[in-house]
C-alpha cells in the first residue's frame, strides 16, 4: 500500500505520525457503533472475533475495520463509539437504490464473516489467466463482429510472427486456439458472463 503523508509534506510516510489510508467510501459499509446497557443488543465485539481483524483511524475521527479470511475481506466504516472499549451494538447504515447492488454483495461477505453465513458472492477473484482468456475472448467477438477473418483475429490476439509461423501448421493448433477464444467470446454474450460473474471465472469447458 502506498502512503503519502497526512501531516507535514515533506515527511516520508513511515515518520508521520498519521498516514492516509486508501480511499474505501466507495467500497465499504458504513455503520455506528453504539453503547448500551441492554446486553441482548450488545452484538458486536471485535476483540473477541477470531479472524484477522485491523481498526485504522482516519483523519475524522472514524473506524475503518477490516475483516478478512482466506476468501474474503469486508471494509466497515464506523462512526460512534470506539470499538475496543467492548461490546457495542453496531448498525448498518442506510444506503440508496443505486448502491443496492454492489451493498449486497458487501453484507453478504460480511455475514460470512462472521456468522459463517455461505457466501453467494464470488468464490476468488480471476486469475492473470482468467483475465487473458477473457481479453481474448472479448478481442475474438469483436472480430468476428465486424466481419475479420479468423487468422486477422489470431494475428491481434497471439502476434504477427507467431501467425506467420504455426497458422498453416498441420496440427492445426493455433486455428484451435482462435476458435475456442471465438466460442469464448460467444458464450460470454450468451449469458456466460452471469457465470464469470458469480463464480469468479470461466466455468470448465469441455
Amino acid at each position: 500500500m502506498t502512503c503519502s503523508p497526512f501531516v507535514a509534506p515533506g515527511l516520508t510516510a513511515p515518520d508521520a505520525p498519521v498516514v492516509w489510508l486508501p480511499d474505501v467510501e466507495h467500497a465499504a459499509i458504513a455503520a455506528n457503533a453504539q453503547i448500551t446497557t441492554d446486553v441482548l443488543l450488545r452484538d458486536f465485539v471485535v476483540t473477541a472475533l477470531r479472524i484477522r481483524t485491523h481498526i485504522h483511524f482516519d483523519g475524522h475521527g472514524r473506524q475503518i475495520v477490516t475483516i478478512e479470511n482466506e476468501n474474503y475481506r469486508a471494509t466497515l466504516i464506523i462512526g460512534g463509539a470506539v470499538l475496543t472499549l467492548g461490546a457495542v451494538h453496531l448498525r448498518i447504515g442506510h444506503i440508496s437504490i443505486s448502491e443496492l447492488a454492489g451493498h449486497v454483495s458487501r453484507i453478504n461477505g460480511l455475514a460470512h464473516l462472521l456468522i459463517n453465513q455461505r457466501f453467494m458472492g464470488p468464490q476468488r477473484r480471476p486469475s492473470p489467466g482468467d483475465a487473458k482468456h477473457l481479453r481474448n475472448a472479448i478481442i475474438a467477438l469483436d472480430g468476428e463482429q465486424v466481419g475479420v477473418s479468423r487468422r486477422e483475429i489470431a494475428t491481434v490476439i497471439y502476434g504477427h510472427k507467431t501467425v506467420v509461423g504455426e497458422w498453416s501448421e498441420p496440427s492445426g493448433r493455433l486455428k484451435a486456439m482462435v476458435k475456442r477464444d471465438v466460442l469464448r467470446g460467444r458464450r460470454l454474450v450468451e449469458g456466460g458472463w452471469r457465470d464469470l460473474i458469480t463464480a469468479g471465472t470461466f466455468k470448465a469447458e469441455a
